[in-house]
């Protein structure tokens, strides 16, 4: 009898300790769970990237910030993917936030095509001066802004109703959602948030 209850009072520690693992367990995983779970609603709420400058670089690539832009209602998604695309190329830089997208660049026609948005842009859109990190800024930027729509799991640019590499030799036909998402985990795992 006496061996029982010390038995049951060790099993009761040991029960006890493990539940209290487990307890700051769930809430530490918790907090990164509700973390992500915030930046994935930002993710899926229209609104355009920019980037953001850094006071003290700790990657190759400043990071992109997410501004909303309000959705009406009343009209349909492809003049809201259109005036959000517009929203970017207006965008006008501040002390902190900057687009790469250059000067005069504008919408000539949005289709949606299922999941598809195929944008037609101006001929401005490539002249950037070139370099390879402006470019991949460029696509990033778009990408982000357009991929806000949950609606849109494919993206391919036009240039003045012409399909066209860009000058660095980028390639932004039925870019995939999901490609363009595990291609930010491996550029956010390497050193770039984005």
């Amino acid at each position: 009898m006496e061996y029982n209850k010390m038995e049951r009072g060790e099993v009761m520690k040991k029960i006890g300790f493990y539940s209290i693992l487990l307890i700051i367990s769930l809430l530490f995983n918790w907090d990164i769970y509700a973390e992500n779970i915030v930046k994935q609603e930002l993710m899926q709420k229209p609104g355009i990237y920019v980037y953001q400058v850094q006071e003290e670089p700790t990657t190759y690539m400043d990071p992109m910030v997410w501004i909303p832009v309000p959705l009406q209602s009343e009209i349909t998604m492809k003049e809201q993917v259109y005036n959000t695309i517009e929203s970017l190329f207006q965008w006008s830089n501040t002390e902190d936030l900057y687009s790469c997208i250059p000067q005069g660049t504008s919408v000539l026609s949005v289709a949606i095509e299922k999941d598809q948005c195929i944008l037609n842009i101006s001929q401005e859109l490539i002249q950037y001066g070139g370099g390879t990190y402006i470019e991949k800024m460029i696509v990033e930027q778009l990408c982000a802004t357009v991929f806000s729509f949950p609606q849109i799991q494919k993206i391919t640019i036009l240039i003045e109703g012409m399909f066209q590499i860009l000058p660095e030799g980028t390639e932004i036909q039925e870019i995939e959602r999901k490609q363009w998402e595990e291609n930010q985990k491996e550029v956010t795992q390497n050193g770039a948030v984005i």
